[in-house]
């Protein structure tokens, strides 16, 4: 059965007689959008899958850069690289680019534009697009930089860009800036002695080497500002490299003269068989450099990896005389995993030491013996090994003590061919200043320019012949001395030239090369404030320095004229004084004295001056002092110590007895001794007799014992002042800033001096001597320390709480 008749024509059943759709064929075109939704959700998914790369995944390299074989670049050279963009996508991507410049640079120094590409080479605004596949590098251009010009030397920048994409990369470059070089600007290179002593490095000693300065010409040079310049080292066919030593080592100015150390190289690397020259220089010119060359040979030993070696020393920042600097070598682990090491001798990490002329001045190898003996040691993970050392006291190989300045500490396994380094400051008080040197310049005290009632003015010059060398021990770079000219007894000493030149500093002088020491002068006062007696003196000159040079002159006080003066010192033109065996007659009586290790007579004279008997075998071998005589006695003034008693600072030959007589046990201070006619030739030892010793009593043994007690001995001279109200006088006079300079000047050269020495030296009487330490202790200037019955002072330079 049909379920409908068609009556008519046929027709489309979605739609009505009238041709409009019925409502079945509304309701299905309204779910065609659906339909289009629905294969879109299946559809997108792939499309997304089959392109996913974007501008995201394109980046631009810096690829196939030419620079120097030095590794850095200077006024004159050149870089080339290519620029590229990279699509590190899985899909094409399209970019656009600037068709007249595909890419530019620009070159940055401290974030300010030094070169600009893009304007230099007129590129235009333009844009234009390409596609990259997947994985792809396209190459936009080749770029080349030639460096004209530099500001500075250092890092810069080099940033890269392509133009219209917005795509950059950046590149750090290393540049050296040409300096401008004096002509008396000369440069040094000294390869240190190795430990062995053979001069052959090997991977255990390895080549050390000191750059430094040396300004030749008698004016201070300013050095070039420039932080980041770093000097070129160059071994041929071995190593071509800055190091990090700057070229002007830290320092912005060099005295005249001068030396100055610009820094170590220490060169560890392993070299051919054979001879080889090192070279260091400026970086970026060749008008500054040195040369010098080592020996080496390859031993086969290997380096252990992750050990490490390292130098640990107490705690100072500046060794001084008497110290001690402790040692002790460290062997550390910085890997993951324990350290097994076997020695085959005692001697696993030992320690030298350089000086700054390169040469050794002690290994911790110099007092002992390394026998075979294996040892083993375990080192965990982060840990390390401990190996002390005997302490140093800062003697050289030759028992002198080492001069100021800074030395280089160098220790090496060699076992496992690792070594570590550091370095130390060490100040010297100057005890030992001629120990050892025999290369003095000549020193030579000029003619006497102004003088008048109470003094002189002159000046000195040092060197003038060959070629030498000295460092300064101390700012006050020249003591004075004076002597009375015949008898050659202390009468002043003090110090001058201060503050010109700083302890440590070298200086060399060429062939007729002088330094000038002008505006010096002698005030011819004694302790007293009283001039000086007429008569024949003799002025010395010495420098504190290392080696020390002395120059004398004889005068006659007081200096008339010009004239006269050019006259009586015209002998001494040369510098050198002509010593005449010609004995001076003194008064005085025998006193023998003993010390730790010994005796020596002792000779008080009218004046109630002390000096030791050095020498008598001139007036026969069978004589000798005793206890209690005196007489007349002609003498020579002698330049040698008495090994027993040296605290006495003078020492005399004797040449004849005039007379000789023993004193009564009952002779009082007042009572004369006979006098020869031939003692008048000296007026200032008087023709006053020599008294006896008076007898021993229980007061005298009091006043002995307080003498010696420096710790009673201040304060009771300082009470006994203030009763007398001599101190707190508010008049200063010119003469008591004077001693009190002098007092500094000897404090600063001889530190921690006791007040007995201070008396000696500076030949002051108990009274002075007390107030002027007060006034200083009240200036805070000096500052003391009891040492058993002795009190030592110290200038404020040394800090009070510096060990003994």
């Amino acid at each position: 059965m049909a379920l409908w008749a068609t009556n008519g024509p046929h027709r489309n059943p979605s739609r009505g007689a009238d041709g409009l759709l019925t409502p079945m064929s509304a309701y299905a075109l309204s779910r065609r959008p659906l339909v289009l939704v629905l294969i879109l959700l299946f559809v997108l998914p792939a499309l997304v899958a089959a392109d996913t790369s974007t501008e995201e995944d394109l980046e631009l390299r810096i690829s196939n850069l030419q620079m120097p074989e030095k590794g850095y670049l200077s006024t004159g050279d050149s870089i080339s690289f290519d620029v590229q963009i990279h699509n590190s996508g899985s899909s094409k991507v399209s970019v656009n680019t600037n068709p007249s410049c595909p890419a530019a640079f620009s070159i940055v120094v401290d974030d300010i534009m030094f070169y600009d590409s893009y304007a230099e080479d007129g590129c235009r605004d333009q844009s234009q697009g390409f596609e990259i596949n997947a994985g792809e590098s396209v190459t936009l251009s080749t770029m080349t930089w030639f460096v004209v010009e530099s500001p500075r030397s250092g890092d810069i920048e080099l940033r890269v860009l392509a133009p219209s994409s917005g795509l950059s990369t950046n590149l750090t470059l290393n540049v050296q800036k040409e300096v401008e070089v004096p002509a008396s600007l000369k440069m040094e290179l000294i390869v240190a002695q190795t430990p062995s002593g053979d001069s052959v490095n090997d991977e255990v000693e390895d080549v050390e080497a000191l750059v430094r300065l040396v300004n030749i010409g008698s004016a201070p040079l300013i050095l070039w500002d420039d932080d980041a310049c770093m000097l070129r080292l160059t071994i041929p066919g071995q190593l071509d490299e800055l190091t990090d030593i700057a070229c002007d080592g830290g320092h912005g100015i060099i005295a005249p003269y001068a030396i100055l150390d610009l820094g170590w190289l220490s060169l560890d690397e392993i070299f051919d068989d054979g001879g080889h020259e090192i070279m260091i220089a400026l970086p970026a010119q060749n008008t500054l450099f040195a040369n010098a060359s080592f020996q080496y040979v390859s031993n086969g030993v290997q380096t252990v990896e992750n050990l490490s070696a390292s130098i640990q020393v107490n705690s100072e920042e500046m060794y001084g005389s008497g110290d001690q600097l402790s040692i002790t070598a460290s062997l550390e682990n910085s890997g993951g995993q324990p350290l097994e090491l076997d020695f085959p001798t005692t001697c696993r990490a030992e320690v030298h030491i350089l000086d700054q002329q390169g040469v050794v001045v002690y290994d911790t190898r110099d007092l002992r013996i390394c026998p075979d003996l294996n040892v083993n040691h375990e080192i965990a993970v982060g840990s390390s090994l401990q190996i002390e050392h005997s302490p140093w006291n800062f003697y050289d190989r030759d028992g002198c003590e080492v001069e100021t300045g800074t030395y280089r500490l160098v220790v090496d396994v060699p076992q496992f061919a690792v070594r570590g380094y550091t370095e130390i400051e060490f100040v010297s008080f100057g005890e030992s200043i001629d120990c050892g040197d025999s290369d003095v310049l000549p020193l030579l005290v000029n003619d006497i320019m102004e003088f008048n009632e109470t003094g002189f003015d002159f000046s000195v010059s040092l060197g003038g012949a060959g070629v030498g060398e000295l460092r300064w021990a101390h700012p006050c770079q020249l003591k004075i001395e004076l002597y009375e000219g015949e008898s050659m007894w202390p009468v002043l000493s003090y110090v001058q030239a201060c503050g010109e030149m700083t302890s440590g500093l070298r200086q060399r002088l060429q062939a007729n090369q002088s330094l000038f020491f002008d505006g010096l002068s002698m005030i011819m006062k004694a302790q007293d404030q009283s001039l000086l007696a007429d008569g024949q003196y003799r002025l010395q000159v010495s420098t504190n320095s290392w080696p020390s040079s002395t120059a004398e002159r004889v005068f006659d006080w007081p200096i008339v004229s010009e004239e006269s003066s050019d006259s009586t010192l015209e002998e001494e033109e040369s510098g050198v004084v002509e010593e005449a065996m010609v004995g001076t007659i003194v008064q005085g009586q025998w006193q023998y004295v003993t010390t730790d290790i010994g005796g020596c007579w002792l000779f008080i004279d009218s004046l109630e001056r002390q000096s030791v008997l050095f020498d008598s075998t001139a007036v026969g071998v069978q004589w000798q002092p005793t206890s209690g005589s005196a007489g007349n006695y002609s003498i020579v003034i002698s330049t040698m110590s008495h090994p027993s008693c040296e605290q006495y600072p003078t020492t005399f030959v004797l040449l004849e007895i005039v007379d000789e007589y023993t004193l009564p046990e009952e002779t009082k201070s007042s009572s004369e001794a006979p006098v020869s006619g031939e003692a008048d030739i000296i007026a200032e030892y008087g023709a006053e007799v020599l008294t006896g010793v008076a007898a021993v009593s229980i007061s005298a043994l009091l006043i002995a014992f307080i003498v010696s007690h420096e710790g009673l001995r201040i304060p009771l001279t300082g009470l006994g002042l203030s009763l007398l109200g001599l101190i707190g006088r508010t008049h200063e006079t010119n003469d008591g800033k004077f001693q009190r300079g002098r007092l500094m000047g000897y404090l600063t050269a001889n530190p921690g001096c006791h007040f007995r020495a201070l008396l000696g030296a500076l030949h002051m009487s108990n009274g002075q001597l007390t107030h002027h330490i007060k006034v200083l202790e009240d200036e805070e200037r000096i500052w003391r320390r009891r040492d058993g019955r002795l009190v030592r002072f110290y200038p404020s330079t040394i800090s009070s709480i510096t060990p003994d």
